[in-house]
């Protein structure tokens, strides 16, 4: 059985849950793509990874200056000064298992340390 039938999928950004930004979207259709592959959750990763920048007729009006809408409508923001310092991974399994894996970035989007906590309920 699909993640899809289980459970909805939701996105969240910046914004309220399912503003329809295109990384969101983006990120939903990766996610239920990710699953299939599970308990491998590097493809889950893997999309948390993804710095393609969204076309500029795509992209919100927030009212910040349009480079920085750019940049941000990557889902794994990276610059010089600005970026995402961390991508978490929080799964639980049917057995109540449940894991927290999370990657620290560090500047220029450097990989840092990585933790994982398994337990069960």
């Amino acid at each position: 059985m699909a993640l899809i039938d289980v459970l909805p999928v939701c996105g969240v950004s910046n914004d309220l849950l399912d503003t329809p930004w295109p990384k969101v979207g983006a990120g939903k259709t990766a996610m239920l793509q990710a699953t299939d592959c599970l308990p491998d959750d590097e493809p889950l990763f893997d999309l948390l990874r993804n710095d393609a920048i969204h076309p500029d007729e795509h992209l919100p009006a927030t009212g910040i200056p349009q480079e920085w809408e750019r940049l941000l409508s990557a889902a794994f923001v990276k610059s010089p000064t600005y970026g995402t310092r961390s991508s978490t991974v929080f799964c639980q399994r049917r057995d109540g298992w449940l894991t927290f894996d999370e990657q620290t970035w560090l500047t220029d989007a450097q990989r840092g340390g990585r933790v994982r906590y398994r337990w069960q309920i």
